[in-house]
């Protein structure tokens, strides 16, 4: 898996790659066998419980700039250093 994942609560993560950013407004706990490349933020508790398999976690600054490209960006320049758009994009919706 791989893009933005945000959860308006709480986060349970177990035998799953996820490439991109994780964004919780509850706590996130990660199980055994995960492997995340990007960056995680949370609001809460954070707990990292490798048991007996393998657990990862590696801050990927080209895996965050191709999320970037590929979520927020309008594909150019939008004149400033960012190189980013004001234009909004709906990525999930659920009501």
């Amino acid at each position: 898996m791989s893009g933005i994942l945000i959860a308006t609560t709480g986060i349970k993560m177990e035998g799953v790659r996820f490439d991109g950013i994780i964004y919780a407004f509850g706590a996130i706990n990660i199980h055994p066998n995960c492997i995340i490349n990007g960056a995680i933020i949370g609001q809460e508790n954070f707990s990292i419980d490798g048991g007996s398999g393998t657990t990862k976690i590696n801050y990927d600054i080209d895996i965050l700039n191709d999320v970037f490209s590929t979520y927020l960006s309008s594909g150019g320049s939008s004149g400033g250093s960012s190189g980013g758009s004001s234009e909004t994009k709906i990525i999930s919706w659920k009501k």
